[in-house]
């Protein structure tokens, strides 16, 4: 797949890193001529595709499609970096969802830095539980960040533990990785806060490449594609890190499978938020929030 031909949305993205995660389970796309049709019906769509793998996989042993900053719809340019809501993000085959929380009044409120993005935390459970109802083989990590306040851990922590209790079952919160066959139907918990159970993001379970500090097109292309392309490269088979989650942000033509740099600057996607041009929403903090 080259960015030098056509531009890469979102959609196509999950549908590559798709393809690769398949590939090493004998459900994968680059099949003989011979056998396309057999094998592609095999394939399952993007809704289910961990529910075609067996349970004995580590989750750390595969290649999940994620989103950064993945509720920041609303803001413009310099604010938003998604197109799609949880919903159809999970439909098409993401799985390791970043969710960043606001601390107010007792609640979480989903901010991209200040700016809230028009949903709470409780949403949030509400859209991942939906869907891992209607698809429980499925299973999605996510990670849980405080962002844009500054309360003390421990307090955090108290907000997170009362989602737990109001969510029950829902989020496993194991300091482990797990097989997949132990997180069908549930949320596997990255704790990035020093108060929140589960996977210490940061810590010994989490390989992480996370040079964001990108000035300009040319530090994308000479250091952050070099960066992220080795760090995919040092998490494949046969590395031996079956008890650490390999993180990395997607490199140019996605987060699967070893393609070539783009020669020059990719073509912006069309795909935007119909909010994409509207003033952003501020968090003021009204007296009282709900979830």
């Amino acid at each position: 797949m080259s960015l030098t031909n056509a531009p890469i949305t979102r959609r196509t993205f999950a549908r590559s890193a798709l393809a690769a995660a398949l590939a090493g389970t004998g459900l994968g796309l680059g099949a003989p001529r011979a056998s396309a049709t057999a094998r592609a019906a095999a394939v399952p769509g993007g809704a289910d595709w961990l529910g075609a793998l067996g349970p004995d996989a580590t989750l750390s042993r595969l290649t999940l499609p994620g989103t950064h900053d993945t509720c920041a719809l609303y803001g413009g340019a310099l604010v938003q970096t998604q197109s799609l809501g949880i919903p159809d993000q999970l439909a098409a085959g993401v799985r390791f969802l970043d969710i960043r929380c606001r601390a107010v009044d007792g609640v979480f409120a989903i901010h991209h830095s200040q700016f809230f993005q028009n949903i709470f935390f409780g949403d949030v459970l509400n859209q991942v539980g939906a869907f891992l109802a209607a698809h429980p083989g499925e299973t999605v990590v996510m990670r849980v960040k405080q962002e844009y306040s500054s309360v003390p851990d421990a307090d955090f922590g108290a907000i997170f533990a009362d989602y737990q209790r109001r969510w029950p079952g829902l989020m496993w919160s194991e300091d482990r990785i797990p097989r997949l066959g132990d997180v069908r139907g549930r949320i596997v918990l990255l704790a990035d806060n020093g108060a929140l159970p589960g996977i210490r993001w940061g810590g010994s379970r989490t390989d992480i490449e996370d040079d964001y500090d990108i000035g300009t097109i040319f530090d994308f292309y000479n250091r952050k594609w070099p960066e992220a392309s080795s760090h995919l490269d040092a998490a494949r088979p046969p590395a031996t890190r079956t008890a650490c989650f390999s993180l990395s942000p997607p490199a140019p033509a996605g987060a699967c499978g070893r393609v070539r740099p783009p020669t020059r600057q990719p073509r912006r996607s069309a795909a935007t938020s119909a909010d994409s041009t509207t003033p952003p929403a501020r968090c003021s903090a009204p007296s009282r929030w709900t979830s």
